[in-house]
């Protein structure tokens, strides 16, 4: 287990169930780490583990490490900020006088030294911590509009911060009973729009272009066809609204294909033949997102944590 001491007090007694048998256990410990103290962890209590452990300190980086070259001098600067660092050839400090700024001059810095053949984009990474949505948004549109393409990696947000996620969980209270308390208005209206898109790369045309179910088409479709039940919420057959004809061909033909799953799913789950809840996500990712290859990184990997914490959450 790497970094236990980022760990709540309860992995304590897991791991000394693997102990207690003699099995092999491996764990790594940064005595100046605990950045999650307060947030959970307990390494105090996790650290009584080491009196039943062969110790191996290691307290050197590893020679090819940024630690190994520079680690000391960056402590040293951030534990002492009166003191005059000494300038390294290898860094470059921005100073700007607000925050939009800063993240303005970091893209185009990345973007110039990319142009300029100073390094290769895929040895590019932008390491912000805490880094809210505002400024991966920031970032991501200043280079993806120089023709730089962006993955955001090791993402710290929530699963149901992405609009993918949330479609899919608002999904499953239309054919699962029990859940109409989770699906509001918006959320569905979200729904709509998210689950009717064309798979296509991102680069070929914009974001308004790819959804068949356009943002005020999807809140008619609310409006008048929706029906809210704590038990069994509904949508209506598009009929239901008396001007339905100006929601256009594009429109009616997404929302019937997502009646008619719906409709499957609830058959298949009274007839027995529905495989769980991570069978029916499996399904509609297929379906509605086309098994996923063509969303972006981020996307994709919210999509897979997704199927993995279901898998997980239903074992247990």
């Amino acid at each position: 287990m790497d970094d236990l001491d980022e760990y709540p007090a309860i992995a304590a007694h897991w791991l000394q169930v693997f102990m207690d048998r003699q099995l092999p256990v491996a764990i790594t410990w940064n005595p100046n780490g605990k950045v999650r103290l307060g947030l959970g962890a307990d390494p105090d209590e996790l650290e009584a583990l080491r009196a039943d452990c062969e110790v191996v300190t290691q307290l050197t980086p590893a020679p090819d490490s940024l630690a190994y070259d520079w680690g000391d001098r960056v402590v040293e600067w951030v534990m002492n900020p009166l003191s005059l660092p000494e300038p390294l050839v290898c860094f470059q400090t921005l100073q700007t006088t607000s925050r939009g700024e800063l993240l303005r001059q970091t893209a185009e810095t990345v973007a110039s030294a990319i142009a300029e053949g100073q390094v290769a984009a895929r040895d590019v990474a932008i390491i912000g911590p805490g880094l809210d949505a505002i400024a991966r948004y920031t970032l991501a549109e200043i280079l993806t509009r120089q023709g730089l393409p962006v993955a955001s990696l090791n993402d710290q947000r929530p699963l149901v911060n992405a609009p993918v996620v949330r479609a899919l969980l608002t999904l499953l209270t239309f054919v699962y009973p029990g859940l109409g308390r989770l699906a509001d208005k918006d959320a569905v209206a979200e729904m709509l729009v998210i689950l009717s898109q064309i798979p296509q790369a991102a680069e070929l045309s914009p974001w308004f272009a790819t959804i068949q179910i356009d943002p005020v088409r999807a809140e008619l479709l609310v409006d008048h066809c929706f029906v809210p039940h704590l038990e069994q919420p509904d949508l209506l057959p598009v009929e239901r609204f008396d001007r339905w004809d100006r929601l256009g061909y594009k429109a009616t033909e997404a929302y019937n294909r997502l009646l008619q799953w719906i409709a499957q799913q609830r058959q298949q789950l009274q007839q027995r033949l529905m495989p769980g809840v991570v069978g029916c996500l499996d399904r509609a990712i297929q379906t509605f997102y086309w098994g996923g290859n063509h969303l972006p990184p981020d996307q994709l990997t919210a999509l897979r944590e997704l199927m993995e914490t279901t898998q997980q959450y239903w074992t247990v």
